[in-house]
């Protein structure tokens, strides 16, 4: 429906053209273009907009602006939002490719999904004191956003809602915050420092995904759940657990995270070491990105410096090693795996040309 309207108003302002142009050849008068104006309020409420020449949409009243409003407006440069509205609808400026900048008023509440999804050019936002709630996917694929403010007020990072802004190059998130969703960072390759708040319980799936330039992940005493693959490709970091967290540790300074229970290292990066009370080596724990010196020139990043893993001992306490542990590892070159290793998972060492030397007689 975001997308019939958008086209809708695109047909009625294409006509208005024509018009002015027919009036133009009969009068021999030129027309000013007039400002665009606009209801773009949610169920009824009293929200309106003015759009400039020269692309600044002004957004006024009170309420919430609704869903998909501006999707896709390639006319719009910037965004002004005055204080009344509480609520930016889902998609609301999703692909406005052209948007630089959103200044956001004190009094906004909530943040809809994917409601500045796509928007390549914007370099920086700030967030209200009062927004409670971003959702899911709402600033994916920002791809020049360099910094961004979140207030206190949050308690969540909603799934994928910073996912592939690839400039980003730090984040403080807020204290209060207990659940950084799935992928919320995930392919933010420039982003080089997080911290991540003593209270935050859960670290969702695919929450650091390929952020290749992370120099320092510090888990804290809080997190008792970190889903599968939350810090995969992250080579550039070094790995610390809180010495009294219950679930998750890095012994012996290995620069590992490593499942206390199952003493299964289920994240490492270039930096790491394998420490002999380690039994499991998880899926996907030492894997890097696949073709990403052509994926960073193609976005403008080949400048970005990060570390590859070369080289790594696996102790005889290793029994199992997952599928995936080390894919893509280009810069590896050679790996023993001792006899004690009885499984190994599928493509465990696919994407990579290491000489492999098994002591063993029989792995599955």
């Amino acid at each position: 429906m975001a997308i019939s309207r958008f086209f809708g108003i695109r047909s009625f302002v294409l006509a208005i053209a024509a018009l002015v142009a027919a009036l133009v050849l009969i009068v021999g008068v030129p027309l000013a273009y007039a400002e665009e104006t606009g209801s773009c309020g949610a169920d009824g409420d009293d929200v309106k907009y003015v759009l400039s020449d020269d692309g600044k949409l002004t957004i006024s009243g009170e309420g919430a602006i609704a869903d998909g409003a501006f999707e896709g407006r390639e006319d719009v440069t910037q965004v002004v939002i005055e204080e009344g509205v509480t609520h930016i609808g889902d998609g609301a400026f999703a692909g406005c490719e052209s948007l630089v900048g959103a200044n956001l008023p004190q009094g906004l509440e909530s943040i809809g999904a994917e409601a500045f999804v796509w928007c390549t050019a914007m370099e920086a936002i700030d967030i209200p004191a009062d927004v409670a709630s971003i959702g899911e996917v709402a600033f994916a694929g920002c791809m020049a956003l360099k910094s961004i403010s979140l207030p206190e007020s949050l308690t969540t990072i909603s799934p994928y809602a910073f996912a592939e802004c690839a400039r980003l190059s730090s984040v403080s998130i807020p204290a209060n915050v207990t659940v950084i969703g799935e992928g919320a960072f995930s392919e933010c390759l420039s982003l080089e420092s997080v911290n991540i708040p003593a209270g935050v319980t859960d670290i969702g799936a695919y929450a650091f995904a390929a952020c290749i330039s992370l120099q320092s992940i510090v888990i804290p005493a809080s997190v008792t759940s970190i889903g599968e693959d939350a810090f995969i490709c992250c080579p550039s970091a070094t790995i610390s657990v809180d010495s009294v967290n219950s679930v998750y540790d890095s012994r012996d300074g290995c620069n590992a995270l490593i499942e206390t229970a199952t003493n299964t290292l289920i994240a490492g990066t270039a930096y790491s070491s394998i420490p002999d009370t380690v039994t499991a080596i998880g899926s996907g724990a030492f894997a890097e990105p696949s073709r990403i010196e052509e994926w960073l020139q193609e976005i403008g990043l080949e400048g970005i410096a990060y570390q590859r893993l070369t080289g790594i001992q696996i102790p005889d306490s290793v029994t199992s090693i997952g599928s995936g542990a080390f894919r893509d590892c280009a810069s590896l070159t050679a790996l023993a795996i001792p006899a004690s290793v009885t499984r190994i998972g599928s493509g465990a060492f696919s994407g990579t040309t290491a000489a492999i030397d098994y002591a063993g007689s029989q792995a599955q």
